[in-house]
């Protein structure tokens, strides 16, 4: 159950902190801004649901894979809004030092895959909008794009040499 509330409530909270700062701040009112001390309501509707309440509070698999899912795309969410952050700021310096976002990314996926295997059919769509906004990062650069498969690669075998 604790699991489930830091895993799956928590990279929600963080990924509608995300959205809301992405947000213009000129636009939002007073209101909503003295109402940030609690919980966003996405994070109460996901954790008042009956599926949360019911399936995620077991230890299923699915909890398992829904955990690591969630995780991944928080990672993947936090690397898009490090992108875009530093090509707002200056568009001269799009390459960040996030070399270890792959390695992340890799664990994540080997850990999810030995969980359960239908895993795969969830990661794929995340782990391609991760390499594209790193090839759109780099000013469509295929090099980086192959050296952030390598990493993503090194790191999914390297963990399931571990398991």
């Amino acid at each position: 159950t604790f699991l489930s509330m830091i895993f799956l409530d928590g990279c929600l909270w963080i990924l509608v902190k995300y959205t809301t700062s992405a947000k213009d701040t000129t636009t939002t009112n007073k209101k909503q801004s003295s109402s940030n001390s609690g919980p966003p309501i996405q994070v109460i509707v996901l954790a008042s649901s009956w599926p949360m309440l019911v399936m995620a509070t077991r230890p299923f698999t699915n909890t398992l894979e829904a955990m690591v899912v969630s995780l991944l795309l928080l990672i993947v969410a936090m690397d898009h809004h490090h992108h875009h952050s530093i090509s707002n700021k200056n568009s001269n310096n799009k390459i960040s030092n996030q070399s270890t976002i792959p390695l992340w990314i890799g664990m994540i996926c080997s850990i999810g895959l030995f969980a359960r295997f239908t895993f795969a059919f969830f990661a794929l769509p995340i782990v391609l909008l991760f390499l594209y906004n790193r090839w759109r990062a780099s000013d469509n650069c295929w090099r980086n794009v192959g050296w952030n498969l390598f990493s993503l690669a090194l790191s999914f075998l390297t963990t399931s040499l571990l398991f």
